[in-house]
């Protein structure tokens, strides 16, 4: 299994994600931990997530999207 970690500002890592992920299966072999965290600067609170994915070492999950 390889891990594959996606973080950030939560549009920009929902982002990189769903274009990682488009015409991927997502099947049982794949598991997908999402955390969300909150962090106050300057008291406005910025939302931040944290998309973990273990997923096996084959195929189509090791290619990098193309641009």
């Amino acid at each position: 299994m390889q891990c594959r970690v996606f973080s950030g500002p939560w549009n920009q890592t929902q982002d990189s994600f769903n274009h990682w992920a488009k015409g991927k299966m997502l099947t049982k072999d794949v598991i997908i931990h999402t955390q969300a965290v909150v962090a106050y600067k300057a008291a406005q609170p910025s939302i931040y997530l944290v998309i973990t994915v273990y997923h096996p070492e084959t195929g189509i999950w090791t290619e990098e999207p193309k641009q």
